[in-house]
């Protein structure tokens, strides 16, 4: 606090005794002592709270710097978010346009084979395998019917 040394304090010991004489001297010293002890503890709160505060400003500006960088970060979120649905957008329009390009040369080779518009199920129905060996065990009865009908009809004499 103050720069002084022992020579100026025993200084002002002497005019303090010459003043007041010996008999107050040590009640005047406590009193001293006291409030010297106050006035230290009093600017130890002072530096302690200015210290917090600076501290406290500085978890300001962390916090205000930190929040710049969310703001930054969800603006970019925004931006990428938006691309990605335009990106799926086009591909959607894509893949839609190479389905109904699909679906008219389906109906362009139908045309051509049948020279009519095709049923509304263009594509052939796929059999599970048991169910073609079911299919074509039918085939094959119905065929060997049909050629014993053939042979069994009357003939007519001509």
């Amino acid at each position: 606090m103050f720069d002084s040394g022992f020579t100026e304090l025993l200084l002002i010991f002497i005019v303090a005794l010459i003043v007041f004489g010996p008999e107050r001297l040590p009640e005047l010293a406590r009193k001293a002592g006291y409030w010297i002890a106050k006035l230290r503890r009093y600017a130890n709160t002072v530096r302690s709270e200015i210290e917090r505060e600076l501290n406290a400003e500085e978890f300001r500006s962390m916090l205000s710097k930190q929040e710049e960088e969310i703001r930054e970060l969800r603006d970019m979120l925004k931006d990428t978010r938006t691309q990605v649905n335009k990106e799926i957008e086009d591909i959607d329009q894509e893949v839609k346009a190479t389905g109904e390009q699909a679906e008219q040369a389906l109906v362009d080779r139908n045309k051509g084979e049948t020279g009519d518009f095709p049923s509304s199920n263009s594509f052939p129905e796929t059999l599970h395998p048991d169910e073609q060996e079911k299919d074509s065990a039918a085939s094959a009865t119905s065929a060997k019917e049909s050629q014993e009908a053939r042979h069994d009809k009357p003939r007519a004499a001509s």
